[in-house]
């Protein structure tokens, strides 16, 4: 028994070590640290990526196990690797570019798991047979994936001799030995007038068929207007036969460090594009038979002006779809390392974590220092892996530089480095900037009894630093209709101490609605109300997206039994300026239904039971 209760005590210790979250930050090389791709195999995480070495670019590759130790790390001179590497058989081959080459053709180089060159050869388009008539001074090699018993190496043919480069999308067939295949064109256009930019990604679906994701520009009309990006994707059998060609989306400023796909066991697509209607960062899944299923939008530029850039979308162990890249909001000081899972049936967020290193000292307009990540992975026990680039300030000799630096990070299967974190924003280290309930991501939903249709929307602006406008209307509008208010009457607030003080000005007055630092016991006295409010019970509590939010219970001082509650950013039940006569239990006819913050539900009241609205995230 003895024994049996010390093997169950050793399994137990092994499991929970295996299942410990953490992040850890490196400088491998000075001014640069891109991790371009990452594997992991046997719970062992392989990256290579970008750096500098002696103030060139060199290729970076390097191993970390699986309780974060970076214990491999290699760097080869004057090397720039491609965005993908192809892991066939424990070798790695990576299609090169060495700066002592120029411009002269590219390389395809094998290496084992520790890093070491087995084999390098040098290609330009002359090396393979059935070569098209085509002027070119260069080729660049984005990628490169296993394909049958082939390595395929894909990117552009360009041609800069004539007044506009001519960029064609272009792939190479390689043996696995490094004798060259085939090469092939790829014409993914309806249009002749269309160019190729971009081969961005690419991969095999269940049926064997090489999958490859293309951006391709219609040029600057006559008539002044810009050039027009669309996405589109072409699919290959093994013989190298055309398949099918899909038509894309259109998007907007198209230039992006990555554009990512995966695909799914049922053969479904899933790919990040950018609306060019309304400017949204957007993730979109398409069915085997070319038809979108479901577009999922991240973010909302009209409201906060928010924006989530996607550089990894892989489809989880589960089926669900996982992303990662940055979440910028310059109102509510984002600018973190953000990553999420969608449901692959609906494109319905699953869940979504922004986070945030607070320690950047040198930058006026915010403190967060800029956290990208480039790849998002599984554990076998379903834990997270994801990597990417800090880019911290420094003072380099007396002149404020950002450089590059390694991040990355494990956490559990819901995307926490604590459990049941909840919410979106999250801080791993320093002090956050304190975020105001009076900023351009926060919406209210109110049931008002005496509304013609019983509800009220509230909107804030901030129109000057420090002064906000409140816009209400009592028409049901949908988040993005802001420009569409009818009816609207302004409401002025003005803010301390980075919001913490709400100053209501709406009558012509300057009084206090809000203080976000009093503490229980602490007296809160006012002109706005008739007798002085104290604190009773302050405490945190769950929002209903799971986040943490500080909550105040203020009575009045001559009638304690009238109370009310404010919630830190949100406000109260009863409205964000609520009811001055709540000490004669006169509440009002407003109660809040729901509150919603990135367009996303984030608490609805518990003592109404429903949002009142069509769909609630």
């Amino acid at each position: 028994m003895r024994l049996i209760l010390i093997l169950l005590s050793s399994l137990l210790s092994v499991a929970l070590s295996s299942q410990e979250t953490y992040w850890h930050t490196n400088n491998l090389s000075p001014g640069s640290d891109e991790p371009w791709d990452m594997k992991i195999v046997n719970d062992t995480v392989y990256v290579w990526g970008l750096g500098q070495c002696d103030n060139e670019f060199c290729a970076q590759y390097y191993k970390i196990n699986k309780e974060g130790d970076l214990f491999f790390y290699k760097e080869y001179p004057a090397t720039i690797p491609g965005r993908r590497i192809a892991l066939v058989d424990s070798c790695f081959y990576s299609a090169e570019r060495l700066l002592k080459d120029n411009d002269d053709g590219f390389r395809l180089s094998r290496y084992d798991l520790n890093g070491t060159m087995l084999q390098t050869a040098k290609y330009t388009i002359d090396d393979f047979p059935s070569v098209p008539a085509y002027r070119d001074d260069f080729y660049a090699p984005y990628g490169s994936i296993q394909f049958n018993d082939k390595i395929v190496v894909y990117g552009e043919i360009v041609d800069t001799n004539v007044d506009d480069a001519i960029w064609r999308s272009c792939m190479m067939w390689l043996n696995e030995d490094l004798s060259p295949d085939t090469l092939i064109f790829i014409e993914p256009g309806t249009h002749p007038e269309e160019k190729v930019i971009n081969t961005w990604d690419a991969k095999v679906d269940s049926k064997g068929n090489l999958t490859l994701l293309i951006e391709q520009e219609l040029p600057k009309a006559e008539d002044g207007f810009k050039p027009r990006f669309f996405l589109t994707y072409v699919k290959y059998d093994k013989n190298g036969n055309l398949l099918s060609t899909w038509e894309g989306p259109e998007w907007f400023e198209p230039a992006r460090l990555h554009c990512p796909m995966d695909i799914s066991p049922d053969d479904d697509i899933t790919l990040y594009t950018e609306s060019e209607i309304t400017r949204s960062i957007d993730i979109m899944s398409v069915n085997p038979l070319g038809a979108m299923d479901w577009r999922e939008t991240l973010d909302q530029k009209q409201v906060g002006f928010d924006n989530r850039g996607v550089l990894d979308i892989r489809f989880a162990k589960d089926g669900h779809i996982l992303g990662c890249g940055n979440h910028n909001g310059g109102i509510a000081d984002l600018d973190g390392a953000h990553l999420f899972k969608l449901d692959r049936n609906t494109g319905e967020m699953l869940w979504e974590r922004t986070y945030q290193d607070w320690r950047d000292t040198l930058v006026n307009q915010s403190n967060s220092i800029r956290i990208t990540l480039f790849n998002i992975n599984e554990f076998s026990d379903g834990s997270l892996f994801v990597i990417g680039e800090r880019r911290p300030t420094v003072n380099l000799n007396g002149e404020v530089q950002r450089i590059n630096e390694l991040i990355y990070m494990k956490l559990d299967q819901d995307g926490c480095l604590e459990p049941g974190c909840g919410g979106t924003k999250h801080n791993l280290a320093g002090v956050p900037a304190y975020n105001g309930m009076l900023t351009q991501e926060a919406l209210w939903y109110y049931q008002k009894y005496s509304a013609q249709n019983g509800l009220l929307k509230k909107w804030t602006w901030s129109f000057f630093p420090d002064r906000y406008l409140d816009i209400n209307s009592e028409k049901y509008l949908h988040p993005r209709d802001e420009s569409h208010f009818e009816g609207t009457t302004p409401e002025i607030y003005r803010t301390e101490q980075e919001g913490r003080k709400v100053y209501y000005t709406g009558d012509g007055k300057d009084e206090l609605l809000y203080d976000f630092t009093l503490d229980v016991g602490d007296i809160f006295d006012s002109e706005y109300v008739a007798q002085p409010l104290q604190v009773i019970e302050s405490d945190t509590m769950r929002l209903t997206n799971r986040a943490k939010m500080r909550y105040w219970v203020l009575a009045c001082t001559e009638n304690p039994e009238n109370t009310i509650t404010w919630m830190e950013r949100i406000g109260t039940y009863h409205g964000i300026v609520w009811p001055r006569d709540f000490c004669s239990g006169d509440y009002g006819d407003l109660q809040l239904t729901c509150y919603y913050k990135y367009e996303r539900l984030a608490h609805m009241n518990p003592e109404v039971g429903g949002c009142f609205l069509p769909s609630s995230t």
